[in-house]
Protein backbone atom coordinates (compact mmCIF):
# COMPACT_ATOMS: atom_id res chain seq x y z
CA UNK A 1 0.00 0.00 0.00
CA UNK A 2 1.12 3.36 -0.82
CA UNK A 3 1.97 5.76 1.84
CA UNK A 4 0.09 8.50 0.87
CA UNK A 5 -2.97 9.15 -1.76
CA UNK A 6 -2.89 12.37 -3.81
CA UNK A 7 -6.37 13.67 -4.95
CA UNK A 8 -7.03 15.97 -8.09
CA UNK A 9 -10.84 16.65 -8.95
CA UNK A 10 -10.53 18.24 -12.80
CA UNK A 11 -12.91 19.86 -14.32
CA UNK A 12 -12.36 21.80 -17.64
CA UNK A 13 -8.60 21.95 -17.05
CA UNK A 14 -7.02 21.09 -20.32
CA UNK A 15 -4.83 23.90 -20.27
CA UNK A 16 -3.80 23.26 -16.75
CA UNK A 17 -4.14 19.83 -15.78
CA UNK A 18 -0.73 18.01 -17.27
CA UNK A 19 1.15 20.49 -15.78
CA UNK A 20 -0.26 19.79 -12.22
CA UNK A 21 -0.12 16.15 -13.26
CA UNK A 22 3.78 16.51 -14.08
CA UNK A 23 4.52 18.51 -11.23
CA UNK A 24 3.30 15.15 -8.97
CA UNK A 25 4.94 12.78 -11.02
CA UNK A 26 8.71 14.54 -10.56
CA UNK A 27 8.65 14.48 -7.20
CA UNK A 28 11.59 13.41 -5.16
CA UNK A 29 8.60 11.24 -2.67
CA UNK A 30 7.92 8.60 -5.16
CA UNK A 31 5.47 5.94 -3.04
CA UNK A 32 2.27 7.50 -3.28
CA UNK A 33 -1.17 6.67 -5.67
CA UNK A 34 -2.35 9.71 -7.52
CA UNK A 35 -6.62 9.58 -7.48
CA UNK A 36 -7.76 12.19 -10.68
CA UNK A 37 -11.50 12.74 -10.27
CA UNK A 38 -12.58 13.93 -13.56
CA UNK A 39 -16.15 16.31 -12.96
CA UNK A 40 -17.62 15.22 -15.99
CA UNK A 41 -15.59 17.77 -17.85
CA UNK A 42 -16.75 18.76 -21.55
CA UNK A 43 -13.41 19.81 -22.29
CA UNK A 44 -10.03 17.64 -23.44
CA UNK A 45 -9.16 17.07 -20.44
CA UNK A 46 -10.58 13.11 -19.69
CA UNK A 47 -8.12 12.84 -22.90
CA UNK A 48 -4.97 14.70 -21.85
CA UNK A 49 -5.57 12.91 -18.38
CA UNK A 50 -6.04 9.52 -20.04
CA UNK A 51 -2.72 9.86 -22.28
CA UNK A 52 -0.88 10.75 -18.85
CA UNK A 53 -1.81 8.02 -16.85
CA UNK A 54 -0.84 5.82 -19.30
CA UNK A 55 2.87 5.75 -18.88
CA UNK A 56 2.53 5.52 -15.07
CA UNK A 57 0.64 3.17 -12.98
CA UNK A 58 0.65 5.41 -9.98
CA UNK A 59 -2.04 7.51 -11.46
CA UNK A 60 -5.93 6.72 -11.70
CA UNK A 61 -8.81 7.80 -13.40
CA UNK A 62 -12.11 8.24 -11.35
CA UNK A 63 -14.95 9.62 -14.06
CA UNK A 64 -18.21 10.78 -12.55
CA UNK A 65 -21.09 13.21 -13.70
CA UNK A 66 -20.74 16.96 -13.17
CA UNK A 67 -21.21 17.58 -9.95
CA UNK A 68 -21.01 21.33 -9.91
CA UNK A 69 -18.63 21.61 -6.84
CA UNK A 70 -14.92 20.36 -6.51
CA UNK A 71 -15.96 19.39 -2.87
CA UNK A 72 -17.99 16.35 -4.12
CA UNK A 73 -15.22 15.12 -6.84
CA UNK A 74 -12.25 15.18 -3.75
CA UNK A 75 -14.48 13.26 -1.23
CA UNK A 76 -14.94 10.78 -4.26
CA UNK A 77 -11.03 10.50 -4.48
CA UNK A 78 -10.70 10.44 -0.82
CA UNK A 79 -13.20 7.48 -0.79
CA UNK A 80 -11.61 5.48 -2.82
CA UNK A 81 -8.24 5.80 -1.60
CA UNK A 82 -6.21 3.40 0.30
CA UNK A 83 -3.76 5.27 2.39
CA UNK A 84 -3.71 6.50 6.28
CA UNK A 85 -2.98 10.31 4.54
CA UNK A 86 -3.95 12.48 1.75
CA UNK A 87 -2.74 15.18 -0.11
CA UNK A 88 -5.38 17.24 -1.65
CA UNK A 89 -4.20 20.02 -4.99
CA UNK A 90 -6.17 21.59 -7.61
CA UNK A 91 -6.26 20.62 -11.08
CA UNK A 92 -4.65 24.09 -12.24
CA UNK A 93 -1.93 24.62 -9.45
CA UNK A 94 1.69 23.01 -9.00
CA UNK A 95 3.92 22.17 -6.14
CA UNK A 96 7.77 22.35 -5.51
CA UNK A 97 9.61 19.40 -6.40
CA UNK A 98 10.24 18.22 -2.65
CA UNK A 99 6.92 19.14 -1.14
CA UNK A 100 5.60 15.59 -0.89
CA UNK A 101 8.98 14.36 0.99
CA UNK A 102 9.07 17.74 3.41
CA UNK A 103 4.71 16.95 4.37
CA UNK A 104 5.82 13.59 4.58
CA UNK A 105 9.02 13.94 7.13
CA UNK A 106 7.32 16.73 8.71
CA UNK A 107 4.15 14.28 9.86
CA UNK A 108 6.82 11.95 11.17
CA UNK A 109 8.60 13.96 13.04
CA UNK A 110 5.75 15.73 14.68
CA UNK A 111 2.97 13.07 14.64
CA UNK A 112 0.47 15.84 13.59
CA UNK A 113 -2.93 15.22 11.77
CA UNK A 114 -2.61 17.77 9.35
CA UNK A 115 0.20 19.54 7.81
CA UNK A 116 0.00 23.23 5.97
CA UNK A 117 2.27 24.71 3.32
CA UNK A 118 2.54 28.21 2.34
CA UNK A 119 0.51 29.14 -0.64
CA UNK A 120 1.40 31.69 -3.15
CA UNK A 121 -1.01 33.23 -5.07
CA UNK A 122 0.12 33.65 -8.84
CA UNK A 123 -1.33 34.92 -12.23
CA UNK A 124 -2.45 32.05 -14.73
CA UNK A 125 1.13 31.27 -16.07
CA UNK A 126 2.79 30.91 -12.28
CA UNK A 127 4.70 33.70 -12.80
CA UNK A 128 4.92 36.80 -10.23
CA UNK A 129 3.41 36.90 -7.15
CA UNK A 130 -0.01 38.41 -5.54
CA UNK A 131 0.23 37.38 -2.28
CA UNK A 132 1.28 34.62 0.33
CA UNK A 133 -0.10 32.96 3.16
CA UNK A 134 0.71 32.43 5.46
CA UNK A 135 2.71 35.84 5.50
CA UNK A 136 6.71 35.85 5.91
CA UNK A 137 6.52 36.51 9.84
CA UNK A 138 4.44 32.99 10.49
CA UNK A 139 6.25 30.63 12.70
CA UNK A 140 6.48 27.64 10.27
CA UNK A 141 8.00 25.46 13.11
CA UNK A 142 5.20 25.97 15.33
CA UNK A 143 2.25 23.20 16.04
CA UNK A 144 -0.96 24.43 17.12
CA UNK A 145 -4.04 22.79 18.07
CA UNK A 146 -7.03 21.53 15.39
CA UNK A 147 -9.20 24.72 17.53
CA UNK A 148 -6.56 27.47 17.06
CA UNK A 149 -5.94 26.54 13.29
CA UNK A 150 -9.70 27.18 12.73
CA UNK A 151 -9.16 30.29 14.40
CA UNK A 152 -6.87 31.37 11.70
CA UNK A 153 -9.12 30.98 9.22
CA UNK A 154 -11.96 33.22 10.39
CA UNK A 155 -12.14 36.70 9.31
CA UNK A 156 -9.04 36.53 6.95
CA UNK A 157 -7.30 33.75 5.72
CA UNK A 158 -4.19 33.51 7.59
CA UNK A 159 -3.41 30.03 7.22
CA UNK A 160 -3.92 28.25 3.98
CA UNK A 161 -5.69 24.76 3.02
CA UNK A 162 -4.78 24.40 -0.61
CA UNK A 163 -1.94 21.56 -0.53
CA UNK A 164 -3.34 20.01 2.79
CA UNK A 165 -1.77 16.98 3.80
CA UNK A 166 -4.69 15.27 6.35
CA UNK A 167 -5.26 12.47 8.03
CA UNK A 168 -7.83 10.58 6.14
CA UNK A 169 -9.75 9.57 9.00
CA UNK A 170 -10.59 13.18 9.52
CA UNK A 171 -12.78 12.44 6.70
CA UNK A 172 -14.76 10.00 8.01
CA UNK A 173 -18.38 11.08 7.94
CA UNK A 174 -17.25 14.24 7.09
CA UNK A 175 -20.12 15.19 4.15
CA UNK A 176 -19.25 17.77 1.19
CA UNK A 177 -21.22 20.92 0.44
CA UNK A 178 -23.02 21.85 -2.31
CA UNK A 179 -21.99 25.42 -3.29
CA UNK A 180 -19.29 26.26 -5.80
CA UNK A 181 -16.87 27.14 -2.32
CA UNK A 182 -18.29 24.69 -0.10
CA UNK A 183 -14.37 23.00 0.35
CA UNK A 184 -13.66 26.51 2.25
CA UNK A 185 -16.22 24.83 4.87
CA UNK A 186 -15.49 21.26 4.90
CA UNK A 187 -12.20 21.99 5.32
CA UNK A 188 -12.43 24.04 8.41
CA UNK A 189 -14.78 21.03 10.15
CA UNK A 190 -11.85 18.62 9.39
CA UNK A 191 -9.01 21.15 10.62
CA UNK A 192 -11.31 21.37 13.85
CA UNK A 193 -10.97 17.62 14.75
CA UNK A 194 -7.13 17.38 14.37
CA UNK A 195 -5.00 17.09 17.88
CA UNK A 196 -1.99 18.80 15.79
CA UNK A 197 -2.00 20.99 13.19
CA UNK A 198 2.04 21.33 12.17
CA UNK A 199 4.18 23.45 8.84
CA UNK A 200 6.41 23.15 6.67
CA UNK A 201 7.97 26.20 4.47
CA UNK A 202 7.21 24.25 0.78
CA UNK A 203 5.26 26.19 -1.61
CA UNK A 204 1.80 25.77 -3.03
CA UNK A 205 1.34 27.69 -6.49
CA UNK A 206 -1.96 28.42 -6.86
CA UNK A 207 -3.38 29.91 -9.88
CA UNK A 208 -5.32 33.11 -9.59
CA UNK A 209 -7.73 33.02 -12.36
CA UNK A 210 -9.86 35.83 -11.12
CA UNK A 211 -6.89 38.27 -11.25
CA UNK A 212 -7.30 38.60 -14.51
CA UNK A 213 -10.97 39.46 -14.89
CA UNK A 214 -13.76 40.79 -13.03
CA UNK A 215 -16.57 39.39 -14.69
CA UNK A 216 -18.16 36.72 -12.18
CA UNK A 217 -20.33 33.92 -12.87
CA UNK A 218 -23.42 33.10 -11.69
CA UNK A 219 -22.48 30.44 -9.01
CA UNK A 220 -19.54 32.97 -7.27
CA UNK A 221 -22.08 34.49 -5.16
CA UNK A 222 -23.02 31.26 -3.26
CA UNK A 223 -19.90 31.82 -1.10
CA UNK A 224 -22.89 34.08 0.60
CA UNK A 225 -24.31 30.46 1.36
CA UNK A 226 -21.21 29.10 2.71
CA UNK A 227 -20.49 31.24 4.88
CA UNK A 228 -24.08 31.29 6.19
CA UNK A 229 -23.80 27.48 6.61
CA UNK A 230 -20.05 28.10 8.85
CA UNK A 231 -21.62 31.15 10.95
CA UNK A 232 -24.36 28.67 11.72
CA UNK A 233 -21.65 25.71 12.41
CA UNK A 234 -19.66 28.13 14.97
CA UNK A 235 -23.40 29.14 16.29
CA UNK A 236 -23.95 25.14 17.36
CA UNK A 237 -20.40 24.30 18.32
CA UNK A 238 -18.83 27.51 20.21
CA UNK A 239 -19.62 29.84 22.99
CA UNK A 240 -22.39 32.59 22.24
CA UNK A 241 -19.70 34.76 23.57
CA UNK A 242 -16.54 33.83 21.46
CA UNK A 243 -14.03 34.78 19.72
CA UNK A 244 -15.03 33.05 16.26
CA UNK A 245 -18.63 34.03 16.91
CA UNK A 246 -17.57 37.55 17.05
CA UNK A 247 -15.07 37.74 13.67
CA UNK A 248 -17.88 35.10 11.38
CA UNK A 249 -20.38 37.78 11.99
CA UNK A 250 -18.09 40.52 10.75
CA UNK A 251 -16.45 38.15 8.08
CA UNK A 252 -20.08 37.05 7.03
CA UNK A 253 -21.20 40.96 7.15
CA UNK A 254 -18.44 42.57 5.04
CA UNK A 255 -17.95 39.58 2.70
CA UNK A 256 -22.09 40.40 1.82
CA UNK A 257 -21.57 43.92 1.23
CA UNK A 258 -18.91 42.82 -1.10
CA UNK A 259 -20.90 40.36 -2.91
CA UNK A 260 -23.65 42.94 -3.81
CA UNK A 261 -20.98 45.42 -5.25
CA UNK A 262 -19.53 42.85 -7.10
CA UNK A 263 -23.12 41.73 -8.30
CA UNK A 264 -24.12 45.17 -9.25
CA UNK A 265 -20.67 45.71 -11.45
CA UNK A 266 -21.14 42.44 -13.41
CA UNK A 267 -25.27 42.41 -13.41
CA UNK A 268 -25.42 43.03 -16.84
CA UNK A 269 -24.04 39.32 -17.64
CA UNK A 270 -26.82 37.41 -15.90
CA UNK A 271 -29.90 36.60 -17.40
CA UNK A 272 -33.13 37.89 -15.54
CA UNK A 273 -34.17 34.54 -14.21
CA UNK A 274 -30.28 34.79 -12.20
CA UNK A 275 -30.64 38.52 -11.38
CA UNK A 276 -34.10 37.46 -9.37
CA UNK A 277 -31.83 34.93 -7.96
CA UNK A 278 -28.66 36.16 -6.51
CA UNK A 279 -30.98 39.23 -5.39
CA UNK A 280 -33.49 36.89 -3.61
CA UNK A 281 -30.86 35.25 -2.19
CA UNK A 282 -29.02 38.29 -0.70
CA UNK A 283 -32.37 39.55 0.79
CA UNK A 284 -32.56 36.08 2.34
CA UNK A 285 -29.20 35.82 3.87
CA UNK A 286 -29.24 39.58 5.08
CA UNK A 287 -31.86 39.40 7.23
CA UNK A 288 -30.38 35.87 8.33
CA UNK A 289 -27.55 37.44 10.04
CA UNK A 290 -27.84 38.57 13.75
CA UNK A 291 -28.87 42.22 13.22
CA UNK A 292 -29.12 43.06 16.75
CA UNK A 293 -25.46 41.80 17.73
CA UNK A 294 -24.31 43.06 14.23
CA UNK A 295 -25.74 46.59 15.21
CA UNK A 296 -23.64 46.17 18.84
CA UNK A 297 -20.51 44.92 16.96
CA UNK A 298 -20.66 47.78 14.47
CA UNK A 299 -22.31 50.86 15.82
CA UNK A 300 -20.69 53.31 12.97
CA UNK A 301 -22.33 50.83 10.35
CA UNK A 302 -25.37 51.78 11.92
CA UNK A 303 -27.28 52.58 8.41
CA UNK A 304 -26.66 49.02 7.33
CA UNK A 305 -29.16 47.10 9.53
CA UNK A 306 -32.46 49.53 9.39
CA UNK A 307 -33.72 47.37 6.26
CA UNK A 308 -32.69 45.20 3.32
CA UNK A 309 -33.24 47.72 0.60
CA UNK A 310 -31.25 50.46 2.65
CA UNK A 311 -28.19 47.92 2.85
CA UNK A 312 -28.22 47.25 -0.87
CA UNK A 313 -28.13 50.96 -1.70
CA UNK A 314 -25.40 51.56 0.97
CA UNK A 315 -23.27 48.82 0.20
CA UNK A 316 -22.59 50.24 -3.78
CA UNK A 317 -21.44 53.08 -1.89
CA UNK A 318 -19.58 52.14 0.24
CA UNK A 319 -17.59 49.87 -2.18
CA UNK A 320 -17.17 52.55 -4.47
CA UNK A 321 -15.62 54.71 -1.89
CA UNK A 322 -13.02 52.20 -0.95
CA UNK A 323 -12.54 51.56 -5.42
CA UNK A 324 -11.72 55.36 -5.21
CA UNK A 325 -9.56 54.95 -2.00
CA UNK A 326 -7.46 51.90 -3.87
CA UNK A 327 -8.68 49.50 -1.35
CA UNK A 328 -9.13 45.62 -3.05
CA UNK A 329 -11.35 43.50 -0.80
CA UNK A 330 -9.85 39.95 -0.74
CA UNK A 331 -13.42 37.41 0.58
CA UNK A 332 -12.52 36.29 4.00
Amino acid sequence: MSKLSIIIPVYNAEKFIKETLLSIQSQTFTDFECIVVNDGSTDNSLKVIEQFINNDKRFKLISIENSGCADIPRHVGIRNSKSDFVFLIDADDIVDKNCLELLVNRQIETDSDVILMRLIGCVNDIEGELYRIPDDDFNMDQIISGQDAFLKTIDGWKISFNGMFVKRSLFVNNIPGKWMNSDEFSHRKIILKAKKVAFVDSWYRYRNHKSTSRTLNFRFFERANVDAELNEFIVDNFDDKSLELRLIRKARFFNLIHLVYDYYKNKFEFSKYQKKQIKSNFKKLYYSQDLKQLRIQFPKHCLFFLRYSLFYFISIIYCMIKDVQGKVYIYK
